[in-house]
């Protein structure tokens, strides 16, 4: 495994930026996977650039985006095809997914991620893997050549849309008629199914797949009796290597060929050819020699001008993984509607005197809603951010705030060994003292939907809470907690 310097994974502020320790170990762990590849990288001879936000980290920060959360490498095509071949040889905990090696594997790019296929608490990984918990990856995209004729480009990229079209048709089809199973195209034919529009559209686009298989790609068809989806995948994939490199000026990925109309392709072939190696944190990481017009391209002539918060996927991509450790983050027991009218009696008593101005009337109920992910991820400064927003809400006359978060941080703090635990433990005892508060990290069903029904305002993270909230339009206010 990697050695990674211990001050690596101390919290951070990077061009203004909380960088939490949690997010540290994420770059730990996809820079060790990282080194595993350049292992087999280094001993076949095969080529591998940055690509994406990595490289462009790489060019303006020497590492990271501090805003980023994943690592993305790119590879020539021929180059990928061979690491398939040796991903045995990777680091032990450690395997690659592609939709050659999986019947439900969807994406065009390749993951090199842990062994693990649910996530739960694993004492072990989280050892090997930097204190962990996530099931964390690299991605790694091919680069096809495109062909410089027009009329080329239009028929791959016709039938690359159509086998990506159907594959995604399909998992539908799957998920309604066959309780998410995969599937084979005899069992589409049988008339039990065929009696669906869906599935009818669906034998008649493998057709007209198969007839454009025939006239462009011979030699690859459908085979009815095995999965269907996984050889569409396979197929699109397949689609996307056509062009030779004769034909081609220039190479990309192929998910640009997905809405099935002509692309304008941004890399010239040959600046696959040679490379340079950049700083990246501790080390380097290799990118194109012509690395700037790679990223012009991209990004346009002022890439070095950092720009915050964009992302292709939800940051961070670790969200969904807390809740579930967790067992659910804030508001997370909400249904979509109450099982049963709001009432007043679902207050306990004592709080509800505190609810009430001298007039009888009631104060300006806020419901401060911590999410679990917001909290771990922006760290100790996070916590500073959360008591001075706190504080300053509660200089509102006749105002009373809920503070709501969920009790089994706690737990997965400990777990992890978190340094910002003793913090985050000093700030609840804080706001357990404060005047005009009331904190509850395990807060009833019922009288939750009481406050929703009589609040006036939320703020805090985004979380379910703050859905059911929306969704009854309550006033919404999500917190920031990074410097503007």
């Amino acid at each position: 495994m990697l050695d990674i310097p211990r001050d690596f994974f101390k919290e951070e502020k990077r061009d203004g930026y909380v960088v939490s320790e949690m997010m540290k170990r994420c770059w730990a762990v996809q820079l060790s996977i990282l080194d595993s590849l350049k292992k087999v990288f280094d001993k076949y001879g095969l080529r591998y650039f940055a690509d994406y936000g990595t490289l462009l980290g790489a060019a303006r920060h020497k590492g990271y985006i501090p805003w980023d959360d994943d690592l993305d490498i790119s590879m020539p095509r021929k180059d990928l095809m061979i690491l398939l071949e040796h991903a045995d040889e990777l680091d032990d905990g450690l395997v690659i997914r592609s939709v050659y090696n999986s019947e439900t594997y969807m994406n065009f790019n390749v993951v090199v991620t842990q062994k693990a296929d649910t996530l739960e608490w694993d004492d072990e990984r989280m050892e090997k893997f930097h204190g962990c918990p996530f099931i964390c990856y690299v991605d790694i995209f091919p680069w096809d050549y495109v062909p410089r004729d027009e009329e080329k480009i239009r028929l791959q990229s016709a039938m690359y849309g159509k086998a990506f079209k159907l594959m995604y048709d399909l998992r539908n089809i799957e998920a309604v008629l066959f309780d998410g199973k995969t599937v084979t195209l005899r069992e589409l034919n049988r008339p039990d199914v065929q009696k669906y529009q869906a599935v009818q559209d669906m034998v008649r686009g493998c057709k007209e797949l198969g007839q454009m298989l025939d006239d462009n790609l011979q030699g690859v068809r459908l085979d009815s009796d095995k999965k269907l989806r996984q050889q569409l995948c396979i197929i699109a994939d397949t689609i996307a290597q056509m062009c030779p490199e004769e034909d081609a000026d220039y190479v990309d990925y192929s998910v640009i060929f997905s809405d099935g109309v002509p692309v304008i392709p941004r890399k010239k072939k040959e600046w696959q050819e040679s490379k340079v190696e950049l700083p990246f944190e501790f080390g380097t990481i290799s990118a194109p020699a012509e690395y700037i017009k790679v990223l012009e391209t991209k990004y346009g002539k002022d890439y070095m001008t950092p720009v915050r918060f964009t992302s292709a996927h939800g940051y961070p991509f670790y969200r969904d993984e807390i809740r579930v450790l967790i067992g659910g983050d804030t508001g997370e027991m909400l249904t979509d509607e109450p099982l049963s009218d709001p009432s007043v009696e679902a207050v306990p008593e004592e709080i509800r005197d505190l609810l009430l101005k001298e007039d009888g009337s009631l104060k300006r109920i806020i419901l401060y809603g911590l999410s679990a992910t917001d909290i771990v991820n922006n760290g100790k400064a996070g916590l500073g951010r959360i008591m001075s927003q706190l504080e300053e809400k509660t200089q509102e006359e006749d105002v009373i705030v809920f503070v709501l978060v969920p009790v089994s941080l706690r737990m997965f703090m400990d777990k992890c060994h978190l340094e910002m635990y003793a913090d985050y433990l000093d700030m609840l005892d804080r706001i357990g003292e404060m005047n005009n508060v009331i904190l509850d990290e395990a807060p009833e069903t019922a009288m939750l939907w009481t406050l929703i029904s009589i609040c006036d305002e939320y703020f805090g993270d985004r979380c379910r809470l703050e859905e059911i909230c929306r969704k009854y339009d309550v006033p919404i206010t999500i917190q920031n907690y990074q410097p503007i």
